[in-house]
């Protein structure tokens, strides 16, 4: 997996996307973590929708798209590329092996399915990533 500097995000993002750039223009390189301005939540989510997105640094062409519960009335999306939901999924699956998951163990996933929610699909995918010979209860 690729590891970005604090540069090279902020420059992605200033360059990529609407709101970043916005968020972004007084400051430049070399960046200081201190002096990066801090996002509004609510001017965040509010440019976070499914259409005319202005927080993603590319049209989303594959992968993924999940979304919150909505329990405050709103719901919020997340939107993964095909490569990072892979790598999120193996990464955590490879963290349930270290922590303890082996082989004949029996795992029960009690998440809700459906509603573009991610808890069932992320745990399942992890599972498979984990590489343990496991029983899946899903």
């Amino acid at each position: 997996m690729r590891v970005y500097s604090l540069e090279e995000l902020i420059n992605i993002a200033k360059e990529k996307s609407p709101f970043y750039k916005k968020l972004y223009k007084n400051i430049s390189a070399p960046y200081e973590l201190e002096k990066i301005p801090l996002m509004d939540s609510h001017e965040f989510w509010a440019s976070n929708s499914i259409n005319q997105n202005q927080i993603l640094t590319e049209a989303q062409s594959d992968g993924i798209v999940f979304k919150s519960g909505g329990t405050t009335g709103n719901p919020k999306f997340s939107f993964f590329t095909l490569e990072e939901w892979e790598l999120f999924t193996q990464a955590f699956g490879e963290g349930m092996r270290k922590g303890g998951l082996k082989k004949g163990d029996k795992i029960a996933n009690l998440f809700y399915a459906g509603d573009l929610y991610a808890s069932f699909l992320f745990i399942m995918k992890s599972i498979e990533h984990s590489y343990a010979s496991v029983t899946h209860f899903p």
